[in-house]
């Protein structure tokens, strides 16, 4: 019996082994490193969309979200100063515009619900009209822990030198904070 050898096939059939080369040998098809790649940079800009949008979010779902990022904004100045202090011997800032290299930005200092103060485009734009947060840590220093750094005129919260944020009540029930030789004092911090 003559038996002819039959001719190999010009390429693999689909689903083998061989099949998911290139011509150079190379590996084709999917790739979990791609896909963790991608996911990462989707992650990222949905994280870098919620951190920049979040004063147009307290815009447009009204006041207990404006709340949400009056109080982030505190936190983050209150931040902001002890970073500057760890830096200083220990010593707290004279006012907010020395805190330009540890704040992303001048926005930081305008609550979302305040009329009355601007947001500043600048560092170098920075005055009395777009601040609306009242600054008293001038001369202060990292051990008076129960000392106010700062507070929110329109919500009534407080931050402390240790960076509590004691968050604003009724005007029925103050907040535990009293005045002493010129400086504000909290009686206790919360939250």
């Amino acid at each position: 019996m003559n038996t002819l050898p039959r001719p190999s096939p010009a390429s693999p059939p689909p689903g083998t082994a061989e099949s998911n080369r290139g011509p150079d040998g190379a590996k084709r098809g999917f790739r979990w490193g791609r896909l963790v790649f991608v996911l990462g940079l989707a992650a990222i800009g949905g994280m870098a969309w919620v951190a920049f949008d979040a004063e147009g979010a307290a815009r447009r779902h009204g006041a207990g979200m404006a709340e949400v990022v009056c109080r982030g904004n505190l936190v983050n100045l209150g931040l902001g100063a002890r970073i500057h202090a760890a830096d200083n011997d220990g010593l707290f800032p004279d006012s907010w515009i020395q805190l330009t290299n540890e704040l992303s930005t001048p926005r930081l200092l305008v609550c979302p619900v305040d009329e009355v103060h601007g947001e500043a485009e600048s560092w170098a734009k920075v005055g009395p009209a777009n601040i609306t947060y009242e600054y008293l840590g001038k001369g202060g220093g990292e051990s008076q822990t129960n000392r106010v750094l700062t507070f929110c005129p329109i919500h009534g919260h407080v931050v402390l030198f240790d960076g509590t944020l004691v968050r604003g009540r009724s005007r029925r029930e103050p907040l535990p904070i009293h005045r002493r030789h010129g400086i504000v004092w909290s009686d206790r911090a919360e939250e």
